[in-house]
C-alpha cells in the first residue's frame, strides 16, 4: 500500500483515495463490487448490518460508524454509499422478525429470545436462539414435546442456514461445521 499523503498545510493526513486492500480482497471473494453488493443486500432486501459485515468478513464498526478515531471514515462514508433508515426495511422482513417463530404463532407482541440448547449448558447465541412468544417459551422451557419439536426444526434450519451463508468458511469447513452444528441441534447439546 502506498504512503498516506500529509495535507501541506495542516499536516494532518488525507483521506485514502480509491479502495483500501481490505475492500478490494472483499470485492474480489464477493465476485462483485461493494456498491452492487451494499445496494443489493442491504438497501433492496433489508438486511442487517451486522448480516452485511458477516458477509463481507468484517468489523459491523468498519463499515457503518460514523465516528471513528483518528479521522478515519467508515466504509459507508468513504465509499459515499445512502444510508438507510429502519423504515425504510421492506415491511416483509419486519414482519418476519416480529412474529414467533413456530409455524401457525401469530403472536408479535413482547417476544423472547429462547435458547434451544440452554445458556446454562454452554448454548451459543445466533441459530441457538429462537423468537418465541411468552407461552411457547414457557412451553418449551418446561419440555412441551410438541413445542420441542417444533423448536428443533426451527434450530434446525437457523443452523443450516447461517453456516451455508458464511462466506469465511471453505466448501470442506462448510461440510464439517454443518455435521457438529446439526449434531448438536439434534442431541440438544452445546459439545458433542
Amino acid at each position: 500500500m502506498a504512503p498516506r499523503k500529509l495535507d501541506p498545510i495542516t499536516g494532518r493526513l488525507l483521506p485514502i483515495e480509491g479502495k483500501s486492500d481490505l475492500m478490494r480482497r472483499v470485492e474480489a471473494r464477493l465476485g462483485r463490487t461493494l456498491e452492487q453488493d451494499y445496494l443489493e443486500f442491504y438497501m433492496t432486501e433489508g438486511h442487517s448490518q451486522r448480516e452485511l459485515a458477516k458477509r463481507w468478513g468484517v468489523n459491523r464498526h468498519l463499515v457503518f460508524e460514523r465516528t471513528m478515531r483518528g479521522n478515519r471514515r467508515c466504509w459507508v462514508d468513504w465509499l459515499r454509499l445512502p444510508r438507510r433508515d429502519e423504515k425504510d426495511v421492506p415491511d416483509r422482513k419486519r414482519a418476519e422478525a416480529s412474529r414467533c417463530s413456530l409455524p401457525g404463532c401469530n403472536e408479535a407482541d413482547h417476544l423472547d429470545s429462547a435458547h434451544w440448547i440452554a445458556a446454562a449448558s454452554g448454548g451459543p447465541t445466533g441459530w441457538n436462539l429462537v423468537r418465541l412468544c411468552p407461552n411457547h417459551h414457557r412451553a418449551l422451557d418446561r419440555g412441551d414435546p410438541e413445542v420441542a419439536k417444533a423448536v428443533e426444526k426451527v434450530a434446525l434450519y437457523q443452523a443450516v442456514q447461517s453456516v451455508l451463508q458464511d462466506t469465511k468458511l471453505a466448501e470442506p469447513q462448510k461440510i464439517e461445521t454443518l455435521h457438529y452444528v446439526v449434531r448438536s441441534v439434534l442431541a440438544r447439546k452445546a459439545d458433542l
